[in-house]
């Protein structure tokens, strides 16, 4: 190798061929990527992880080769950062453990994750989910924040996807200063050049723009103009950082052709092909895979709304657990996970565009005592599909 990198990734190959009772299994590895993005993406805003286990899990991605961390850290539920420029929030919004004391992560403690992950070949890409699940900031000035008021938020479905409601209202210029400091503060703890900027799931109903009957409106045409004149400002926002939003940004509000066509593009919604495809047809160039119906590591019979109806369905029963709502049904499990081919109906063009994918855990059904269950082994059919890009029945390799 000419690098610490590939020197690393080297030992951990020879690592995996000692066997149990310490012999070397004698072989000869011709080992590369096949993708330059192998990753895997943690929610930290449902409930949060202390920097131990996320510590932890990063060992575990270096084991496996992984080289991105993709850090969901804060959301409408929580905000887990200490952000003294406005301490209100992370007081009022971020958890408390029995003591009263905060569940946050102090600027010290991120940039030590940062290093951590660093030291062992691995990125740490943050991500601001913004304008929509932003309920957090309405502890700032409720008036920035759709359906925030007196800093307590309120849920219905046609608001938002998930409780509690509330989004940035970004037409107000106080609101994109905000925005701005928590870009240019907290996000330059981080060293990756990389800040994601979320983009799924706004709701136009929340900013007053339809009436409360709209089946029959075209609300993506009626967030245009808004989120053109958002994103114009936001890019600028970021300086010399690259763009990363979920792939909404390049289909869903108008905005695909003053998107920078090297921003980082993650797509989750399906079919992924025709995701994938359309993007990389409007000129996108960097996008990476994290398809809901294959790599969302908390879909599970007791959150299936990505299960197909065989996960559901299979095993017929339930669990009998005293004191536990239980369900029919199962995760997606690693087969799954190893047998989805991420260039499968994509063009050619396409298939130049994909970087890489990333397994997702959104933490709502997730605590500590089940962080690792989740993660692991699962993570590592991931780690090898973007390494080898071999499938399971191809006995050519």
């Amino acid at each position: 190798a000419n690098s610490k990198v590939g020197v690393q990734y080297g030992l951990q190959t020879l690592s995996q061929l000692i066997t149990a009772d310490g012999k070397l299994v004698l072989a000869t590895v011709n080992d590369k990527p096949a993708f330059p993005y192998r990753g895997f993406m943690l929610d930290t805003a449902r409930n949060f992880f202390p920097v131990e286990d996320i510590k932890r899990i990063i060992d575990g991605l270096a084991a496996a080769k992984l080289n991105v961390f993709h850090w969901h850290i804060f959301d409408s539920q929580s905000f887990p950062i200490e952000w003294k420029t406005y301490p209100q929030v992370h007081k009022n919004a971020a958890y408390k453990n029995a003591d009263g004391s905060l569940k946050i992560y102090t600027q010290a403690d991120i940039q030590g994750i940062v290093q951590y992950a660093f030291d062992r070949n691995i990125r740490v890409i943050p991500e601001f989910e913004t304008p929509g699940h932003n309920a957090v900031l309405g502890w700032i000035d409720q008036n920035i924040t759709n359906d925030c008021v007196g800093g307590v938020v309120w849920w219905g479905r046609n608001y938002c996807n998930q409780p509690p409601c509330g989004q940035l209202d970004v037409r107000q210029e106080k609101a994109l200063q905000i925005l701005d400091q928590l870009i240019n503060e907290v996000g330059s703890w981080f060293k990756d050049p990389v800040i994601h900027m979320g983009h799924d799931e706004i709701n136009t109903r929340a900013y007053g723009l339809v009436p409360d009957n709209y089946d029959s409106f075209d609300s993506t045409a009626l967030l245009t103009p808004m989120m053109r004149n958002f994103d114009a400002r936001l890019q600028n926002m970021l300086g010399g950082k690259t763009l990363g939003a979920w792939d909404e940004v390049a289909w869903a509000y108008g905005v695909d052709d003053i998107i920078k066509k090297d921003s980082l593009i993650t797509v989750w919604t399906g079919p992924v092909a025709d995701t994938v495809n359309n993007a990389a047809a409007k000129g996108f160039t960097n996008i990476v895979l994290a398809p809901s119906d294959y790599y969302y590591f908390d879909c599970s019979p007791s959150a299936h709304w990505c299960s197909s109806d065989f996960e559901r369905n299979n095993p017929p029963t339930a669990y009998n657990l005293d004191g536990f709502k239980t369900f029919a049904g199962q995760w997606h499990n690693w087969t799954l996970i190893y047998d989805y081919d991420p260039l499968a109906g994509l063009t050619d063009k396409a298939k130049a565009t994909v970087k890489g994918g990333f397994g997702a855990l959104w933490s709502e059904t997730v605590k500590r005592h089940n962080l690792d269950r989740y993660v692991f082994p699962r993570i590592a059919a991931v780690a090898e599909r973007y390494w080898s890009n071999i499938a399971r029945n191809d006995n050519t390799a």
